[in-house]
């Protein structure tokens, strides 16, 4: 979880909208599927925030309101 929120900031810092398929683009499938469970978790914990525009397929990710280190493990 550490890993994958780091890349997500590393994406933002860069002043980039990340999507869900930019995060993915390159991994295998097994691995695109072990990054959105993750990616759910870390939702779930409020270290990002996931959203959707109706009728879309993409998912866009923002950090979220708690975005301290402390409590990923």
């Amino acid at each position: 979880m550490k890993r994958l929120l780091k890349k997500i900031r590393s994406f933002m810092k860069e002043g980039k909208i990340l999507t869900f398929s930019k995060l993915i683009e390159g991994l295998e499938k097994l691995e695109q599927i072990r990054t959105f469970i993750i990616l759910l978790f870390l939702a779930h914990r409020k270290k990002v925030s996931l959203w959707q525009k109706e009728g879309a397929d993409e998912i866009f990710i923002t950090l979220g309101e708690d975005i301290s280190d402390g409590s990923l493990s």
